[in-house]
């Protein structure tokens, strides 16, 4: 990004910022209260960092409501084909006992197979975690508009592209 789109994205990222409050919030409240950085790249960065957790601490919550606990979360993830189990054991040090013991509650509760893809239930259940986070989510949007959201999405799409490229992903085989 040049220096005026750079600036754009930060700015529309910190409108979103200020226009949510941080109830139930906790990561976004604690990357929020860091001191914002003065290179501009960085300040775009902790920026985002803050909207990813506010959207992220959402997502918690609605796994918890769900309910799903925190390996049964990331094997319906994984189940999406989204992320790779390798990335998600890897990244998240579970052993292949835990892994093992909660594909076993989820196919109990009739939400993945044995090979762990989802039955009819479970992708509706998934769906439904995603429903609920991005209704919670709703604020962000809220605050600065659609058009202004969507904005910034085509604004850090050469971003991800680069990050992307560059292999920053490639452990969740992206």
């Amino acid at each position: 990004l040049d220096a005026e789109l750079l600036a754009e994205a930060t700015d529309i990222a910190g409108q979103m910022i200020a226009g949510v409050g941080e109830a139930g919030r906790p990561l976004a409240a604690g990357n929020r209260a860091t001191p914002e950085p003065d290179e501009p790249w960085a300040r775009l960065w902790q920026r985002i960092t803050i909207l990813r957790e506010w959207r992220g601490d959402a997502h918690v919550a609605a796994l918890v409501a769900a309910p799903a606990d925190p390996i049964e979360a990331l094997i319906l993830h994984a189940a999406t084909g989204i992320v790779p189990k390798v990335a998600l054991t890897a990244t998240r040090q579970w052993s292949d006992e835990q892994w093992d013991a909660g594909v076993a509650r989820l196919v109990a509760r009739g939400l993945v197979q044995e090979d762990e893809s989802f039955t009819e239930m479970g992708e509706a259940f998934r769906a439904d975690i995603e429903r609920r986070t991005n209704r919670a989510a709703l604020p962000l949007v809220e605050a600065v508009g659609p058009d202004r959201t969507a904005r910034l999405i085509d604004l850090l799409k050469p971003v991800r592209r680069a990050l992307l490229d560059g292999g920053a992903f490639a452990a969740f085989g992206r």
